[in-house]
């Protein structure tokens, strides 16, 4: 089972009164369609999805999302004002303070999951009418990883 930041997660289980040794004992379960602790929506992107999406920034990735609009750079959710969208990374806020929209840039590599929340959340989030874009990036690991990523404008022309 995993646990999401900012959402409640809900374990019941029993436990024997016994001991014994035993090799390690992997514990899974699947999301579930509806979370009955959310009264807004609430969407989230994990690195197992960014992996298959054709997309490159945080942006890009939370405008698939339904009830969000992406124009000229900015993010809209549910018609709310560009700046009425809070970003967070790893819970400290990156919003743009003067114009509103997301303040950093994280490359799709780093990033663990992104939750993107549109009503219904807690007053800790006052400045946020519209939406709630929270990134957690990864921790490290004792297996080393490397990627090469390549970029271009075609400025050497298409192939026929």
């Amino acid at each position: 089972m995993r646990v999401y930041g900012d959402l409640t997660t809900e374990l019941n289980f029993e436990l024997r009164i016994s001991a014994f040794e035993t090799e390690a004992v992997i514990v899974q379960s699947e999301r579930p369609l509806i979370n009955k602790n959310t009264t807004g929506t609430d969407n989230l992107i994990k690195a197992e999805d960014l992996a298959n999406l054709p997309v490159r920034d945080v942006n890009s990735i939370v405008s698939l999302q339904p009830g969000i609009v992406q124009q000229d750079g900015n993010l809209y959710v549910r018609g709310s004002r560009s700046d009425a969208v809070a970003f967070y990374v790893d819970g400290v806020l990156v919003t743009n303070a003067l114009f509103g929209g997301n303040n950093t840039s994280v490359i799709n590599n780093a990033i663990e999951e992104i939750q993107v929340q549109s009503g219904g959340y807690t007053a800790e989030y006052g400045g946020a009418t519209g939406g709630i874009v929270s990134t957690t990036i990864k921790t490290g690991s004792d297996v080393y990883n490397a990627s090469i990523e390549v970029v271009t404008d075609n400025f050497v022309g298409k192939n026929s």
